[in-house]
Formats: structure tokens, C-alpha cells, sequence
């Protein structure tokens, strides 16, 4: 337990949910960060958590495969339930996450130099690994997010490049996929894909006159299985952060052989301005969510001046909430599971796994103020009888 931190207090303000958070691995190197880290738990018991490394940040990719070779995600295992950790094996993915099926994990992402997608699979634990199968040709990107099953297939989301071959620019597209569960997910034949679906641009009346728009793009979509059917929410990134909360939320269909995804509107969602993430709870019916919430948004000096805080006030990540509801849309809040005191801190890219009454996180943290965007740490947080936080929303008979 050498490597559990413990959160600054407050005496005279609302502690966190969480006190204490593990440490699984550190960045010590100025120029690399990771990616969002994923987490499973094995059937034998063991936790396991697999996080991607870059360096120089996401746009220099050239320089991470120079500089950490193909091998640039980071596997790690736990079996004392996320006190300590150890690294067990490294694979070519630069994004993605993990997934269990039939007792097997799985890690579903981007290959080198955002080439592709590809899929590999460990039956041994996360010991040893499948040569990687590239399921499709392409330009993509893929933090890990929300993930949903239905009618025993498998759905995520990705994103992919604009028409100019760019990301996170004007014109950004996503796309979903599907597996079928009854056959060999590692087959590139298992699987299906959308076309490409640009994002249409911003209503002028969302955000403040102004304000930049040549960068307002999707990105980091979840998917969710709903009643009304499949849901695809990305994180919208507009004006600059000046506009938060606000999510892109699409409608997918699969009609057997072809999959379709179209916008349906833009929702309020808090913390969409930053990458969130959706997941189903079979035992209450209901959904839950991590976001970063900001302070503020608006004023460029509204935020006092700290070394490391990089862009605009809603670019803020410092404060991970917890949020809950019934229709993936419209979110009860939690509670604060942890926060920093700095602007140039952040617990952000975060996955969450509901461990039977508990909900576990893995977090890409920043605890040093380098920025609140390029972390020094891989942090596990344990929220012990999560349910317990939400209100019950059923309405009486």
C-alpha cells in the first residue's frame, strides 16, 4: 500500500466521495503522457488495466514510435483488487480498451501511427497476447468510452480523420462498429462498420458570437443501449471550450448487414466538453458517468495565471464528478469523486467498472501541475457502495 495518495482536504468545504486513490504506474518523462486507461476484471478474480503511452502529445506520433517503439501500450495486473500493480506485457496500440468475452480479455483500438483498427486477445490472464488483426483500413482514433452489447453483438464508436486527412479539426467524422459475439472477434470477419459521419457544424445559436469556429469537432464517442435503441454520444469540443457542457447525440441502427449512424441533436450533457464516459448498471436499470466539470468557462482572465494550465477556462479538469439516470440523456449529479486544487491539475480520461457494490476508476491524472492535459500518473480510485449516491427516479404507480 506504499503508493496509495491520499486527496488534499478542505476543512471548510465538501470533502470528495474518495479519499484515497492508488498509483498503478508513473510518467516521469516531460514529454509522454498516456492515453485513457481501461480496466476489466478477470473471472479468476485478478483486475486488469491496460494504458497506452505518446510522446509529445497525440498530434506526434512519429516521435512516439522513435522515441517508445510499437510497443506503446502498457498492460498491468492486479490481485490484491487494485492496492498494488505490476506491468505484465506491452502491445503495438496507440488507443483503444480493454473488453472481456467468454472468460478471454480483449483490446480493441488504434494501431501504430493511427493506422487501422485492430484487435487482440489474451486467454492467459494478459500474460501473453495474439499477434494484433487489423479489422479495418484507416485513419482513427478511439479513447476508451462507453461500449454496449445488443442482440449478441458488440458496438463501439471511433473517430476518424476529416475529408483534409486532419483531427480535431472542422469537419471531423465518426464511425461505429459492430462484432458478433458467436464468432471469432480476432476474424476481421466477425465485424461490420458505419460509414463515415461528419459532423455537421454548430448551430450559430449555441455558442457566443465571436468566438473561434474553425476547430469546433466530435470526438471520444460513447455507446449506450437504450430501450428506444443504440445511442452514440460524443464529446463536443466548440468555440474554444467556451461553450461546455454540450454533447452530439446520434441514433445507430443495424439492420443486419449494413450499420447506419445519424445525428439526432445536440443535448446538454455536463462534462461533454471533455472526454466522458457512459456505462450501464443491470442491477438499477440506470446509467452512470465520469465527466470533468469546469469552474468556468467564459472570461479569458477568469482563471488566475498558473504555470502548466493549458488553453481556455472550460479546458478545466481538475474536479471528476459522478452522474446518474435513467435514459442516458438527462443526468442526476453524485457527487465529486476527486479533485485537485490547481487549474494545471486533472483527473481526466477516466474508465470506470462496476465491481459488485463498488465502482472502480481508473484515471489519467496529472498530480505534478506539468499542464492538466499531459499526465505523471495512472491513478485506481475505489467508490465503495456507489449505488447508495443516486436518488430513486422510478415515479410512483
Amino acid at each position: 500500500m506504499a503508493n496509495v495518495v491520499t486527496s488534499p482536504r478542505y476543512s471548510r468545504w465538501r470533502r470528495p466521495l474518495t479519499d484515497e486513490f492508488v498509483v498503478i504506474d508513473t510518467v516521469p518523462e516531460p514529454d509522454v503522457l498516456t492515453d485513457a486507461p481501461s480496466l476489466v476484471r478477470l473471472p479468476r478474480g485478478d483486475l486488469l488495466c491496460a494504458c497506452p503511452r505518446l510522446v509529445g502529445g497525440a498530434g506526434h506520433l512519429q516521435a512516439t514510435l522513435q522515441r517508445l517503439g510499437p510497443d506503446t501500450l502498457s498492460v498491468y495486473t492486479s490481485a490484491d483488487h487494485g492496492d498494488s500493480w505490476k506491468e505484465l506485457h506491452r502491445l503495438p496500440f496507440l488507443a483503444g480498451r480493454l473488453f472481456l468475452h467468454h472468460g478471454s480479455a480483449f483490446y480493441l483500438g488504434v494501431g501504430p501511427e493511427r493506422s487501422g483498427i485492430w484487435i487482440s486477445r489474451s486467454d492467459d490472464g494478459g500474460r501473453g497476447w495474439t499477434e494484433p488483426v487489423e479489422l479495418f483500413e484507416g485513419s482513427f482514433y478511439a479513447a476508451a468510452s462507453g461500449m454496449a452489447e445488443r442482440d449478441d453483438r458488440l458496438y463501439w464508436a471511433f473517430g476518424a480523420v476529416n475529408a483534409e486527412g486532419e483531427f480535431n479539426r472542422k469537419g471531423s467524422r465518426l464511425l461505429a462498429v459492430a462484432g458478433d459475439l458467436s464468432a471469432d472477434l480476432t476474424s476481421p470477419a466477425a465485424w461490420r462498420r458505419s460509414p463515415h459521419l461528419e459532423y455537421p457544424g454548430t448551430p450559430a445559436e449555441l455558442v457566443r458570437p465571436g468566438r473561434p469556429r474553425d476547430r469546433d469537432h466530435w470526438l471520444e464517442p460513447n455507446v449506450v443501449n437504450t430501450p428506444d435503441g443504440l445511442r452514440v454520444i460524443a464529446r463536443l469540443r466548440l468555440d474554444g471550450y467556451a461553450t461546455s457542457g454540450m454533447a452530439a447525440v446520434c441514433d445507430l441502427a443495424d439492420e443486419g448487414e449494413h450499420l447506419d449512424l445519424r445525428l439526432s441533436q445536440l443535448y446538454p450533457t455536463p462534462g461533454a466538453q471533455n472526454h466522458f464516459h457512459i456505462l450501464h448498471d443491470e442491477v438499477t436499470a440506470l446509467y452512470w458517468m465520469v465527466s470533468n466539470l469546469p469552474t468556468r468557462t467564459q472570461a479569458p482572465g477568469s482563471l488566475p495565471a498558473q504555470p502548466g494550465f493549458r488553453g481556455s477556462p472550460g479546458n478545466e479538469r481538475r474536479f471528476l464528478m459522478l452522474f446518474y439516470g435513467v435514459d442516458a440523456l438527462n443526468w442526476f449529479p453524485a457527487g465529486c469523486v476527486a479533485h485537485w486544487p490547481s487549474p494545471a491539475q486533472a483527473f481526466n480520461y477516466t474508465t470506470p467498472l462496476i465491481d459488485g457494490g463498488d465502482l472502480l476508476i481508473v484515471s489519467r491524472t496529472s498530480r505534478n501541475g506539468r499542464d492538466q492535459h499531459d499526465n505523471d500518473l495512472i491513478t485506481f480510485h475505489r467508490l465503495p457502495e456507489f449505488r447508495s449516491l443516486a436518488l430513486d427516479l422510478s415515479p410512483e404507480a
